[in-house]
């Protein structure tokens, strides 16, 4: 059986997390459903040229709201 864990973000959060490389990426939350989390971070001219990155579950983790980080 999987567990179903509840989203702890919201759309137009603002969020960052680290790739492999060491390096930040910001980004924003721009969809939600119980199977993943879509993180735009690069807006294009048109909406069907944004670039979001998928995040499921076992990797929300990784994403840090960003008022976090201004709060440090």
């Amino acid at each position: 059986m999987i567990e179903e864990v509840s989203c702890p973000f919201a759309e137009n959060l603002e969020v960052y997390y680290e790739d492999r490389s060491g390096e930040t990426i910001y980004g924003y939350i721009k969809f939600i459903c119980d199977e993943y989390v879509t993180v735009c971070i690069n807006k294009g001219k048109y909406r069907v040229s944004d670039c979001c990155l998928l995040f499921y579950p076992n990797q929300w983790d990784q994403l840090i709201p960003v008022v976090s980080k201004r709060n440090q």
